[in-house]
């Protein structure tokens, strides 16, 4: 374990001083807000004094010029680009100097969309020489350009494995928080010790939430959601949290943030569109799949074979992530960024095609029963809870509590507009479901008893 402002201490395998360090975690985990803070401590001389410049260089920005310079077909050097950026390097001859210690800091890889060509790259050593801006990239990173500057580059594995590793002297990953630095985030997020508390209280009785919060993105989902809660009702909180409306939120809030990053949408007014509806289901007809064969992860023919792309899925969804490859040959591995998230996407998948198509995925005879009788949505219940019975315990628990939760009458409305029109009639048969439900509960083993009554609760209607 390394802080972050000492990265730069840090040595190369061979022993030798590292040059370009990158530095990678699961979606939301932090590396931004690693970066700004090893800025900010440098620029206030709390660390890092050794350097003498530090120039960021976020991708997003190198991305908006890349467009801007094809529609002008323009070309940019090395000095171009830190003079643009960088008003006051207009006087600064002695940048290529070994005993000047620059530092750029390049957040975001996953940001920009061409693929680095580091193979048929020319390469350029002269700062002065103009070339396209993805050549001076290359250059910058493989140290043609520049090449006593020091270099760190963030971003999600599935992006930042187009760079070779020969290029990269050390690379760290941002676990996130601690149990103490989750309660210490919440807590310190508040004047108000006891609405502080009362967060803390009611997250650690939901395992699956406390546990995603070692992710500092979910820990702020959380605060926000509870803070409203708590803030709102009366009687907020008597009851453990409800998973369902968590994991919608969570995918609603990744899927704008994919739109405003990755495609350039204004957050003001995104529209989801037909292909993030096509999205969601190929991926959670994906994590379906995965969960009935009880594998965790996947590779490129599993994508391949349900129409989707390593880059919407392992960089842009905020909701799966590649494993590290301990060679360069090996096959590329990647997984949701947690199991619950795949048993999430895959009760998804069942519900949503459900909702849009009267079509129940888990019964293997839907296509001769179609031509016989439309569907209702307690027989898509019996299956789900016919296949929970059946598996051994834990495979489906939480796969059928987010299928339920789905239902519920609040969850189903915040999907409205997105995945489905908003005057979409109603879900039908609720009352037979919760009668099925209760039935089964009933009968169960002391072991399905505990969670086919959450599953009853995810059904209810009412704030969590």
């Amino acid at each position: 374990m390394i802080g972050g402002n000492n990265i730069f201490r840090l040595r190369s395998l061979n022993g030798s001083p590292v040059r370009c360090v990158l530095t990678t975690g699961l979606p939301g985990i932090g590396n931004s807000v690693a970066v700004q803070k090893f800025m900010l401590d440098w620029a206030e001389d709390r660390a890092n004094l050794d350097i003498q410049f530090v120039f960021p260089f976020p991708f997003r920005e190198m991305q908006s010029l890349r467009e801007r310079n094809i529609v002008e077909k323009k070309d940019i050097s090395m000095l171009e680009l830190l003079q643009t950026y960088h008003n006051e390097t207009r006087s600064m001859d002695f940048l290529e100097q070994p005993d000047c210690k620059v530092l750029f800091v390049m957040d975001g890889i996953d940001i920009y969309k061409k693929h680095l060509d580091f193979k048929n790259t020319p390469v350029v050593t002269d700062i002065k020489a103009v070339i396209p801006l993805d050549s001076l990239l290359v250059n910058l990173i493989r140290g043609s350009l520049l090449p006593h500057a020091l270099l760190w580059l963030t971003g999600r594995r599935a992006a930042t494995n187009q760079i070779p590793p020969e290029y990269i002297h050390r690379v760290t990953e941002i676990q996130g928080y601690s149990d103490e630095q989750k309660d210490d985030y919440l807590t310190l997020r508040y004047s108000d010790k006891s609405l502080a508390a009362k967060i803390i209280r009611h997250t650690k009785k939901s395992p699956t939430i406390y546990t995603l919060c070692h992710i500092p993105f979910c820990c702020w989902m959380v605060a926000m959601v509870y803070e409203r809660g708590f803030r709102n009702y009366d009687d907020y909180g008597d009851e453990p949290p409800k998973i369902t409306s968590f994991f919608i939120h969570y995918m609603i809030i990744q899927n704008n943030r994919k739109l405003e990053k990755y495609h350039g949408q204004n957050p003001n007014s995104q529209k989801w569109t037909d292909m993030d509806k096509v999205f969601m289901l190929n991926l959670g007809c994906l994590a379906l799949e995965l969960l009935d064969n009880n594998r965790s992860v996947f590779y490129e023919e599993d994508l391949h074979e349900h129409h989707l792309v390593v880059r919407e899925v392992a960089w842009c969804s905020g909701l799966c992530t590649e494993l590290p490859r301990t060679n360069a040959e090996d096959k590329r591995v990647f997984c949701f960024t947690h199991l619950s998230f795949l048993e999430f996407m895959a009760a998804h998948y069942v519900w949503l095609t459900f909702r849009l198509e009267e079509r129940n995925v888990l019964d293997q005879s839907h296509r001769v029963s179609k031509l016989f009788k439309e569907h209702s949505l307690v027989d898509m219940y019996r299956k789900a809870v016919d296949r929970y019975l059946s598996a051994p315990v834990g495979q489906y628990d939480l796969f059928l509590r987010f299928l339920c939760g789905l239902s519920m009458t609040l969850n189903d409305g915040l999907l409205r507009g997105m995945l489905f029109p908003h005057n979409a009639p109603p879900l039908k048969g609720l009352e037979e479901v919760v009668r099925l439900l209760t039935k089964r509960k009933d009968s169960a083993g002391p072991e399905r008893q505990a969670n086919l009554s959450e599953c009853l609760r995810e059904l209810e209607t009412s704030e969590d």
